[in-house]
């Protein structure tokens, strides 16, 4: 459960911002895990991209915002509940949707996640960071035969400019058990595109705003209902990470 003295909510056109009193030191965005179902008919749906949902991302974000508030780290989270058929908020304008009666509500989210980023970065500078928060399917082909559990993005390190926070990440939840990717400078299919390398949303903060910016993957088993523990444990160490930035 949220602190609530800690935080301010606020809900508009399909976004919902949780926005703590004390400017974040993480702040973690939400685009593809909105519960609503893809009925709504008045608009047209994308002709293009991926329209499914990373489920259950939320669960484990909202666990690690209220545990991170329980530890003192202030964290803001952004949640977009449009479903992805219609608008996916982690690709630019042109790409986000085909119905331009939806612009407004991908701005309302943009807008939101630009505000709690410039909150940050002039409280923390580059010792803050976002963590754009996705779930994969299926694995890469570069996965191991035992799969990963998490994939950091950063667009081969672009992302993350000088700040080694991509690393410290890395190196915090392999120590805790987990199977982590950590992309190097080079890509891992130089031919091929790699979907999980890092998108929009963390190009486009890290460069506009120069916040060290990582798209988090989480695999499957994180987020199913029957494994809701595993989910649980993942967030209070992503929460105990942010504890040390």
């Amino acid at each position: 459960m949220l602190i609530a003295g800690d935080y301010s909510v606020r809900q508009e056109l399909f976004c919902c911002r949780f926005r703590h009193n004390e400017a974040p030191k993480a702040v973690l965005s939400v685009p593809h895990d909105g519960q609503i179902t893809n009925d709504l008919c008045l608009f047209s749906q994308r002709q293009s991209g991926i329209h499914g949902r990373d489920a259950h991302v939320w669960p484990i974000v909202s666990d690690v915002i209220a545990r991170s508030s329980e530890q003192g780290v202030p964290v803001d989270a952004i949640r977009f509940l449009m479903p992805r058929a219609y608008v996916d908020a982690n690709r630019s304008h042109g790409e986000a949707l085909d119905d331009e009666r939806l612009a407004e509500t991908y701005h309302c989210y943009h807008c939101l996640l630009k505000e709690s980023v410039e909150r940050s970065q002039e409280a923390h500078g580059n010792a803050g960071v976002l963590l754009d928060m996705h779930g994969f399917g299926t694995q890469p082909d570069y996965a191991p035969s035992e799969g990963y559990d998490v994939i950091l993005g950063t667009s081969y390190r672009k992302t993350v400019g000088e700040s080694d926070i991509d690393r410290r990440f890395h190196v915090f939840l392999t120590e805790r058990g987990y199977r982590v990717f950590l992309p190097s400078e080079q890509p891992v299919n130089p031919t091929g595109g790699d979907r999980l390398s890092g998108q929009f949303t963390v190009n486009h903060y890290a460069s506009t705003y120069g916040i060290p910016s990582v798209q988090v993957e989480i695999a499957p088993k994180f987020r199913s209902r029957e494994t809701q523990h595993d989910g649980e444990r993942l967030a209070v160490d992503i929460a105990d990470f942010l504890t040390t930035i």
